[in-house]
């Protein structure tokens, strides 16, 4: 068996995934369900607030729409595939090949124009978030300064952490539609 049934009842086939088996409502449910660093943090932070973060975060620097979008969608691949944490998944080179594929996947389905999209922009966006993060939601801070090797300073706002998964899952719906992404 090589397939997961999704939220949506759907079937991902992990063996030829195609844009077909991609769902808006699968990811942004997964997402608000998913929580990040593991589980390993004060309180629930879930993906789908970290992508709605990091959109807001590009939109307020007067990001394209390609770029802020993907801002969203950055990590859209963990509702197929989980979120991995980073350090583990250095070690396995072919699921980092995978999730790769299947972003792009997820952009082509989304009419995302790689060509459009500032890459660099939505990597400094999420060390920012990264960074931010593990500020806020480390009991004890972050592990040995793991996050001075990122160049990036935490935001001075403050981190929109949703109240439950479901408001984090309709806040990244809204700012889906709102950008008028098309399946």
């Amino acid at each position: 068996m090589t397939f997961i049934q999704t939220y949506s009842g759907a079937k991902f086939d992990f063996s030829a995934p195609d844009a077909s088996a991609v769902n808006i409502a699968d990811i942004a449910h997964s997402l608000s369900q998913t929580c990040r660093f593991g589980g390993h943090t004060e309180r629930f932070y879930s993906v789908a607030d970290h992508c709605v973060n990091a959109c807001d975060l590009l939109a307020r620097d007067g990001h394209n729409r390609d770029t802020v979008a993907w801002g969203l969608l950055h990590d859209a691949s963990e509702a197929y595939v989980g979120d991995i944490v980073t350090p583990f998944k250095r070690m396995l080179p072919a699921a980092e090949a995978y999730e790769e594929r299947l972003q792009i996947i997820i952009r082509d389905c989304f009419g995302i124009d790689s060509h459009q999209v500032d890459f660099a922009a939505v990597k400094q966006a999420d060390e920012t978030l990264l960074v931010t993060e593990a500020l806020a939601l480390f009991p004890r801070g972050p592990l040995e300064n793991w996050t001075d090797a990122i160049d990036a300073a935490p935001l001075t706002e403050g981190l929109h952490v949703s109240a439950s998964p479901r408001e984090a899952e309709r806040r990244f719906m809204e700012r889906f539609y709102r950008l008028r992404i098309v399946e």
